[in-house]
This record gives structure tokens, C-alpha cells and sequence, in this order.
């Protein structure tokens, strides 16, 4: 269920200049959110396009956007993320309840098991590996299917990095700040 969001998630809120954020909900509020392709990686087979991010009133990550891939994603999908939070200097974030600075050597283990009905929420999401070549539509509400997290303020950047079987599929980087409201 959680598949593809969870790789936008991850692509977005832990390392990840389409688009400009300046939302107030909630205790914070995120600015100034860039979202770029990683240099020298715009022939990777993944894309996003669109992606805004925003902090529910349950501090929950809300994100929206298209996600599209040339191809069919087959487990195993190796995502790493780095993530760094300016304390004066750029501090690595340690990865804590797969938040942070991670590596999720298959993301397809945290998707719906087969058999099992995707969510209403889904619609024509997959929630599951494999992914089929396409192009997808977030919609706000799906980041309801997350445990709450603990957001502090800050200035952070991050870079993901998407992999199978040793081929890169996607890298992108990201730099946003959180401010309480």
C-alpha cells in the first residue's frame, strides 16, 4: 500500500527547482522547497514533476505530484537517502524510524502484500511492486497512510538516490526549511 507513496515520500521529505511551497498548516509551515534532478541524471528512468509538500495538522507529511517511469520497477528497489540539517554546519541526520540518513535495500518490502486490495485512496496508484510503467497522479490525501513523525524546525537538504540491481533510476536532490507556525 505504501509503495509509491513511500518512495515519494522519500524522495521529497528526507533528501529531495520544480516548485516553490509556501504553506501554513498546522504547528509549521515549509519554504522555500526545491526539488531538483541530480546533475547528469536526466536520462533516469524515474521522474517528478510537480511535488509540493506540506505539514498536516497532525504533523504529517502531505505530499503531492506526479510520478511517472519509463519502465516496469521489479523488486529489489535499493533507495538511499542522505539528509542534513543546518546547526551552524550541515549535520547528517542519522536515520531513525526510517526517517533521515537511510537505506531501504528493497522499498518493495514495505508496500501491500499480494492478494491484498489496495486502499480506495490508491485509486489508479499502485500499491505494490511491481510498478508498471506509467505515469501517476499523488493526490494530498494519500500521506494519511503514515505513522505521525517528529518534525523540528530548520533548514535541511538531503539527496536520494533509487536503484535496481546496480542500475541508478533516479537521483535527486532537495533543500526546504521548516519553521514553526
Amino acid at each position: 500500500m505504501k509503495l509509491l507513496f513511500g518512495l515519494i515520500l522519500i524522495l521529497v521529505f528526507q533528501s529531495v527547482a520544480l516548485y516553490d511551497v509556501q504553506n501554513v498548516i498546522g504547528t509549521h509551515e515549509i519554504k522555500d522547497f526545491k526539488l531538483t534532478r541530480c546533475i547528469g541524471t536526466d536520462g533516469d528512468p524515474i521522474n517528478l514533476e510537480n511535488v509540493t509538500i506540506t505539514i498536516g495538522n497532525e504533523v504529517k507529511p502531505v505530499v503531492t505530484g506526479v510520478f511517472s517511469t519509463e519502465i516496469d520497477l521489479y523488486p529489489p528497489l535499493k533507495v538511499s537517502t542522505l539528509l542534513e540539517r543546518k546547526i551552524f554546519f550541515w549535520i547528517v541526520m542519522p536515520c531513525v524510524n526510517n526517517m533521515g540518513t537511510c537505506t531501504f535495500n528493497d522499498i518493495c518490502k514495505y508496500s501491500r502484500p499480494v492478494g491484498e486490495a489496495c486502499p480506495a485512496v490508491f485509486k489508479n496508484l499502485p500499491c505494490r511492486c511491481p510498478v508498471k510503467k506509467g505515469t501517476y497522479q499523488i493526490p494530498p490525501r494519500i500521506s494519511n497512510v503514515f505513522k505521525e513523525s517528529v518534525i523540528f524546525s530548520g533548514e535541511y537538504k538531503g539527496t536520494i538516490n533509487i536503484f535496481s540491481n546496480g542500475t541508478r533510476l533516479a537521483c535527486y536532490d532537495t533543500s526546504f526549511k521548516i519553521y514553526d507556525a
